[in-house]
Order: C-alpha cells, then sequence, then structure tokens
C-alpha cells in the first residue's frame, strides 16, 4: 500500500484528503471521548464535494 503523509496532500493540492486523514489521524479512541461530528449546508458545498 502506498500512503502519503497530510503534509504531501496538502503540497499536491489535496487539502480534503489531508483534512480528512489528519481528522482520522488525530480522532479520540472511542472509548475514551466523545465523536463530535458537523454538517454543512448542502449551499456551502463546491461541485466536488469540499467545503
Amino acid at each position: 500500500m502506498d500512503s502519503e503523509s497530510v503534509e504531501e496532500l496538502a503540497e499536491e493540492g489535496q487539502s480534503f484528503e489531508a483534512e480528512v486523514i489528519d481528522a482520522v489521524e488525530g480522532a479520540p479512541d472511542p472509548d475514551e471521548d466523545e465523536i463530535h461530528t458537523r454538517e454543512v449546508p448542502e449551499d456551502d458545498a463546491s461541485e466536488d464535494g469540499e467545503p
């Protein structure tokens, strides 16, 4: 498997992917803390799904 770091993804212009990886890597253990989510209104999302 070929994985890229958050920094590499951001440098390549893949900011959405970099944010997702960063969030997953930084997520607390579900047994230790609650998971908080947020919803982006459809009007605020661009055509490619990025907020």
